[in-house]
């Protein structure tokens, strides 16, 4: 009878622990037709669901404050003498630079207050009801589940509170999952961006926004100079 030594068992159990890579080949070759297949179809599902969703078109826009703009200048007085007043621990304004002018627009922008009264009523029905654009013919096509072209009425079913027209919470709620507002730190310059399935609806979209904040800033600063002014 022949006793093996602790070292003649180490070294067999090494070996048994050891990763035969031909025969790791071989299984991976004889299963070649199933691989194949399974990834086969794993790409052809993910080619279909890319094919089946709708273009999204992004359109974009810088928007920069005239470093002058005001009523007749108004505003512009008002920084002039800005550092007179201050010497006399008088603040009159105007000396909130372009970042507090940038900072001031994308809040604008954002807030429901400026998304009722500026854009609601003008862009619910294409935020809201769209299905898809056709770009043969650049027509946008309307769930019927939701809006009746027809009979122009909003139809889709919603549970309270909701209603079938989207309130100007509820559309608000979307419009900020369109938009899109990046500031550069440097210029303050701020970048507008809308996406849409139609490219055309994008670009109105953000024409129609810089248009608004543009009213809204202006009036700002009439009636802080103004003000200065009075004062």
């Amino acid at each position: 009878m022949t006793i093996k030594s602790p070292e003649t068992f180490q070294t067999i159990e090494a070996f048994d622990d050891e990763i035969d890579l031909k025969e790791l080949f071989l299984v991976l070759w004889n299963g070649k037709l199933v691989i194949t297949l399974i990834t086969g179809f794993a790409a052809a599902c993910a080619v279909l669901y890319a094919l089946s969703l709708p273009n999204i078109y992004e359109s974009k826009a810088l928007l920069a404050s005239k470093g002058e703009s005001g009523a007749g200048g108004l505003a512009g007085l008002a920084r002039q003498y800005g550092g007179l007043a201050s010497l006399a621990g008088i603040n009159i304004g105007g000396g909130g630079g372009e970042s507090s002018k940038s900072m001031m627009a994308q809040q604008k922008i954002q807030s429901l207050d400026f998304f009722t009264r500026h854009l609601y009523g003008k862009i619910v029905l294409d935020l809201m009801a769209v299905d898809h654009w056709e770009a043969s013919s650049g027509a946008l096509v309307y769930d019927p589940d939701v809006y009746d072209v027809k009979s122009r009425a909003w139809v889709r079913e919603a549970s309270y509170p909701r209603q079938a027209k989207p309130s100007a919470q509820e559309a608000h709620e979307a419009f900020l999952g369109v938009l899109a507002l990046s500031e550069d730190k440097k210029t303050s310059l701020v970048t507008i961006a809308i996406k849409h399935q139609s490219p055309v609806v994008a670009q109105a979209w953000v024409a129609l926004i810089i248009e608004a904040v543009t009213e809204e800033l202006r009036g700002s600063d009439v009636e802080e100079a103004q003000g200065s002014i009075e004062f």
